[in-house]
């Protein structure tokens, strides 16, 4: 993230790298916005002597977008790319909370060039209020509009319901018919299960 930026130019750089690291470190352990806007009055008494602490202006509003309009396009395009030049895994999770909207977490495993190791990294958590194949299968047919090959899919990792691993017309089923080579490797849906739609949720009235 910070080879973004250009660190030896201004402080004005410098402090919207330090900005963006950390928005980046808010989403990344899943912390409360609200934490935001109390830090900021804190980094300037913490470090008086620095000239970016002291120019450091960051608060919920701010941090939404740059979340929103920056790091999610970018982060969309880096998975995309991962996706495109290596195989990967992709792994679902149905959120059966009581609301109105069922969720549908989408991941992926895949290897990580910049990071040399294989990674989990997060796809979307579209709508998806009927949990049948087909309708979970449109969820990630539209995710794949996201410009990731199916092609490239040689596993899927979800419960083990009928649903989504049966061998007639399930969610796997409907996969292999678009790519043959994609087999189910294993059960683990844990990853998934750490996202929870309902803490985005509380997350964005926050914001």
């Amino acid at each position: 993230m910070a080879s973004m930026f250009d660190s030896s130019n201004s402080n004005v750089d410098k402090v919207i790298l330090a900005e963006t690291l950390f928005a980046s470190s808010i989403v990344k352990h899943n912390l409360p916005f609200t934490i935001v806007d109390n830090f900021t009055k804190l980094v300037k008494v913490m470090f008086p002597d620095s000239s970016i602490a002291q120019k450091f202006a960051f608060k919920r509003t701010k941090m939404t977008h740059i979340i929103t309009q920056t790091l999610e396009p970018y982060w969309d395009k880096e998975v995309a790319k991962m996706c495109h030049s290596e195989k990967f895994i992709i792994m679902i999770d149905e959120n059966n909370d009581k609301d109105d909207k069922k969720k549908l977490n989408i991941l992926v495993c895949v290897y990580n060039q910049m990071l040399q190791k294989i990674c989990t990294h997060f796809v979307e958590i579209p709508t998806c209020n009927f949990g049948t194949s087909e309708s979970i299968f449109t969820c990630l047919r539209i995710s794949s509009g996201r410009d990731i090959p199916c092609t490239n899919c040689v596993g899927f990792s979800s419960d083990n319901c009928s649903v989504t691993v049966g061998k007639n017309k399930s969610v796997l089923t409907r996969i292999q018919e678009m790519n043959p080579m994609c087999l189910m490797p294993a059960v683990c849906v844990s990853p998934c299960q750490h996202l929870h739609p309902e803490s985005c949720e509380d997350t964005s009235t926050t914001s």
